[in-house]
C-alpha cells in the first residue's frame, strides 16, 4: 500500500514538472511573438512613413 502512494505521489510530481516545463516553453513562445509583432510594427510604420513623405 505505501509503495502504491509512493508511485502516486512520484507520478504526480512527474506531471506538475511536465506542465511547468510546458508553461515554460508557451511563457518564451509568447515572448518570441509579441517581439516579431512589434519589429512588424515598427517596420509597418517606418514605410508608412516613407510613402506619406514621397507623396
Amino acid at each position: 500500500m505505501l509503495y502504491l502512494i509512493i508511485v502516486i505521489v512520484i507520478g504526480f510530481a512527474g506531471i506538475i514538472s511536465n506542465q511547468y516545463a510546458g508553461l515554460k516553453r508557451m511563457d518564451s513562445l509568447q515572448k518570441s511573438i509579441d517581439e516579431l509583432n512589434r519589429n512588424l510594427r515598427e517596420i509597418g510604420q517606418r514605410q508608412s512613413d516613407n510613402q506619406v513623405e514621397k507623396e
